[in-house]
């Protein structure tokens, strides 16, 4: 039976991990091109253990001033090894708010028979005196003139109507081809106010000013109720969102 088998110090070995002076780097530690490691926590404590001879002044060739730096840059390198932030994946394009408006009437505002109504566009040009539209956010700086950017976008819009016998919304671009068309509804002028609704998907291939328009069948329409009226908030909203590419945040 060996005469140290109890003493554990014969089990350990001789380790140099620089056997002579090594050169010192040029650039400092955080220098570019920069680059990046992960692992086990247990692991990367070995590591670091394994690292820190790099602190001794003899692994370094150089004059005094020199190896001080050399020093300094391994300190604040063993300084940076952190755990890992939360990891941000890419989950694919979801649609996220963009923009929202609200629309009020100053009383009942009765169009021209037979004529389809220029409702709304992100800048109005018509008169402050027929409707007060209320921008209720942004979620992205708009172009000049208010113009979509090229992208694809989702659309909800609800318009509070009376009469005009069949009455639906259409999204059109500014040189007049339509991009969505609401659903048709009916709306007898012997009934009351009724909601005249578009949704739906579109894409733009390049930047464009948009403009939404009510159609009917049968005039007049009355284009809101009375805001005046008890219960009567707002006589439309018109809301986007736009696609984009979504990050999920993995937790810790």
């Amino acid at each position: 039976m060996p005469i140290y088998d109890d003493d554990d110090r014969l089990d350990i070995r001789p380790y140099a991990p620089i056997i002579r002076p090594v050169p010192i780097p040029q650039a400092d530690h955080d220098d570019p091109p920069l680059y990046c490691l992960s692992g086990n926590a247990e692991w990367l404590t070995r590591l670091i253990g394994a690292l820190h001879v790099l602190e001794q002044r003899d692994a370094w060739s150089g004059t005094e001033s020199e190896v001080d730096s050399a020093i300094q840059n391994v300190k604040e390198l063993l300084a940076k090894i952190a755990p890992c932030p939360p990891v941000q994946e890419a989950i694919g394009p979801v649609f996220g708010p963009m923009a929202e408006w609200r629309l009020t009437f100053d009383g009942d505002w009765k169009t021209d028979a037979f004529s389809p109504i220029f409702v709304w566009q992100p800048k109005p040009s018509a008169s402050s005196s027929d409707w007060n539209v209320t921008h209720l956010s942004d979620a992205f700086p708009w172009q000049d003139g208010y113009y979509f950017p090229a992208g694809v976008y989702r659309a909800a819009i609800r318009l509070t109507v009376q009469g005009g016998g069949t009455v639906y919304l259409r999204l059109r671009k500014s040189a007049g081809a339509t991009i969505l068309t609401g659903q048709a509804t009916q709306s007898p002028a012997s009934e009351g106010p009724v909601n005249c609704e578009l949704a739906g998907v579109f894409e733009l291939d390049e930047e464009e000013a948009l403009y939404l328009s009510l159609y009917f069948s049968d005039g007049p329409v009355t284009i809101g109720p009375n805001i005046n009226s008890l219960g009567v908030e707002e006589s439309g909203v018109i809301q986007f969102w736009s696609l984009a590419d979504a990050l999920a945040i993995e937790g810790p």
